[in-house]
């Protein structure tokens, strides 16, 4: 722009939506016009809709009872805040095996 408009300024520049996160749809304060809606469609996360979830945390010192696993009981409330229906919830120590064969296991149960 500076060959065509060296003082070239740049306004009314605003974020109108903001689409997931840990919020959803965030839209600006002062709203969209209807040609805005229209155009950009901003909409909310899908859910899960009792789709089956699995959470597997892989620690040693975890599955050892070395320390309490935290991040396995975030994800649960977050898959359960999003509709889905949380069947297994797991420690399991670290490793290939161990987390194929329980996945081999979960999948035969139905859980994508």
């Amino acid at each position: 722009s500076k060959p065509v408009e060296p003082a070239l300024r740049i306004e009314g520049i605003r974020l109108l939506f903001k689409e997931g996160g840990k919020r959803g749809v965030w839209l600006h304060p002062d709203g969209m016009d209807e040609a805005e809606r229209a155009r950009f469609n901003p909409r909310a996360p899908k859910g899960l809709e009792d789709a089956a979830c699995a959470v597997i945390t892989l620690s040693d010192r975890a599955s050892e009872g070395t320390y309490e696993d935290v991040s396995g009981p975030t994800l649960v409330a977050g898959l359960k805040k999003l509709g889905g229906e949380v069947v297994a919830a797991e420690v399991l120590p670290d490793g290939i095996e161990p987390l194929a064969t329980r996945l081999q296991a979960l999948a035969a149960e139905g859980v994508r």
